[in-house]
């Protein structure tokens, strides 16, 4: 009895719970991004008069705690999704002004701040990662997720891809469940979906999705193989040669000594943001950055070198790994000391990251094809 309470106790993974989270984290980059940059803009205004201020992690608050209200009384689907951009911006507002709260003078600005803040990020992007992974065969959840998929049965509202789907879930269930009460009320589900007919309406295409399918039209023109292959190849190259220049100029700094001011080391010094140059004075936290640094620009380098001779499974492999490690390791100690360039690094690398990703994906082939189409082409000869 008891293990059956345990096992009934669970988590199952919610219907398209993936859209709705990856629509959290996205709100969330978006909402940080923006007050952070509109606050540097408009020069740190204060909302408020006298000894009052309002500060935005107030709105951080009361975005979340909307959110958690209307999950917790509503149960439309579009409410999910509405909570899901309501968290978002919500916990955008509120860690934004983490600063002031790790420090005993308050300070917004203490360098601490952005990398809990890209922590925080990086950790949600794992949480996507996770979720988005399809889930077991276990029929306790396909029931939960088959339940959720008759909301939009009821509503009138499901497309025909979804209306498939729920089908597809209720017959496995029908044949794979021992429970015969389980199976009743699947036999049950799927004599309702068809009693009731439901009008399949697909979803409709806002401004924004025309966009974004616009767009995919035009990089499947533009982006061939062969023209996707020579971008990857430059960026992974330009990648590890920044990465490598970049923690060269910095050691070069580290070791010279500050009463070397010749016109060359002034001129380097005045491209070297103020934050990264108080970090130099930090031997072991610089040390480890150097040495994280300097391994991911020569490792992005080796996979470009592997992949402009052709050996791109091996060469996308160990790029994805050193961008992983840059995005993961090297970002939080560049945004302690420069937020705003560890911004715009950040942004590159993972559009670098993407696109390695997306050609492995789709154009990169296994080494058994390979070897197949080198057999049948000799044969033909």
């Amino acid at each position: 009895m008891a293990f059956d309470r345990i096992r009934n106790l669970r988590p199952v993974k919610r219907h398209r719970s993936d859209v709705y989270i990856l629509a959290s984290l996205v709100t969330f980059a978006l909402t940080v991004l923006i007050v952070r940059g509109m606050l540097r803009i408009t020069g740190y205004p204060r909302l408020g008069i006298n000894t009052v201020h309002i500060a935005h992690v107030i709105w951080g608050g009361l975005g979340l705690f909307a959110a958690t209200i209307l999950l917790l009384a509503l149960a439309n689907r579009w409410a999910l999704m509405a909570g899901a951009v309501l968290s978002g911006a919500g916990m955008g507002l509120f860690i934004d002004e983490v600063g002031k709260f790790i420090t005993l003078n308050n300070n917004y600005f203490t360098p601490a701040a952005a990398p809990i803040i890209y922590a925080l990020f990086l950790v949600t992007v794992l949480v996507y990662l996770q979720v988005r992974r399809t889930p077991g065969q276990d029929q306790r959840g396909e029931m939960y997720r088959a339940f959720e998929q008759m909301s939009a049965v009821l509503d009138h509202e499901i497309s025909s891809l979804d209306i498939t789907e729920l089908y597809i879930r209720l017959r496995q269930i029908q044949l794979a469940t021992s429970d015969e009460s389980v199976r009743k009320l699947a036999t049950a589900m799927l004599v309702f979906v068809e009693t009731e007919a439901p009008i399949c309406v697909e979803p409709r295409q806002g401004n924004t999705q025309k966009i974004l399918t616009s767009l995919q039209g035009w990089g499947r023109r533009v982006f061939t193989e062969r023209r996707l292959r020579v971008f990857l190849l430059c960026v992974l190259i330009a990648s590890g040669v920044y990465a490598v220049i970049d923690m060269a100029l910095l050691t070069f700094l580290a070791v010279s000594p500050e009463s070397f001011a010749t016109k060359i080391t002034r001129f380097l010094r005045s491209l070297v943001s103020p934050g990264e140059l108080r970090s130099l004075r930090d031997g072991v936290w610089f040390s480890i950055r150097a040495v994280l640094e300097g391994g991911v620009g020569i490792s992005i380098l080796l996979g470009a070198v592997f992949f402009g001779l052709h050996r791109e499974m091996r060469g996308i492999n160990i790029a994805i790994y050193a961008l992983i490690i840059d995005l993961t390791a090297v970002s939080l100690l560049v945004f302690y000391q420069d937020q705003f360039k560890a911004i715009i690094g950040t942004v590159l690398q993972y559009i670098v990251l993407a696109t390695a990703l997306f050609y492995r994906r789709f154009y990169e082939r296994p080494a058994e094809l390979d070897v197949m189409a080198a057999i049948s082409e000799k044969r033909k000869t």
